[in-house]
């Protein structure tokens, strides 16, 4: 168990749901990655690439047909894992709107 997860207040459910996942920072349209789980103060990803510990990010929830939910919402990107695959678990809390701009 890595330190994010001792700290864990919140319970996790598991979701299996398309993220769309963009730099806060940045214009780019982002990439897809899989959402695998959530609580009221974050997520945790599978994605095929490594994002920056620290770095902030937008999550933009996506329904099974493709269509996005709305509002994105504002994280941070807290650890990452790399597993046996290739990919990287990821492990995000969400940000206030006015922390995100950081």
């Amino acid at each position: 168990m890595n330190k994010s997860e001792e700290r864990r207040e919140q319970s996790r459910h598991p979701v299996n749901a398309p993220v769309r996942l963009r730099d806060a920072r940045s214009a780019d349209s982002g990439f897809l990655c899989s959402l695998k789980d959530a609580s009221r103060s974050g997520v945790a990803l599978v994605l095929d690439r490594q994002p920056e510990v620290g770095s902030s990010i937008q999550l933009e929830i996506l329904t099974a047909n493709g269509e996005r939910v709305e509002p994105e919402l504002p994280a941070r990107v807290v650890y990452t894992t790399p597993q046996d695959d290739g990919s990287f678990h990821v492990g995000c809390e969400f940000r206030l709107p006015d922390d995100a701009a950081q």
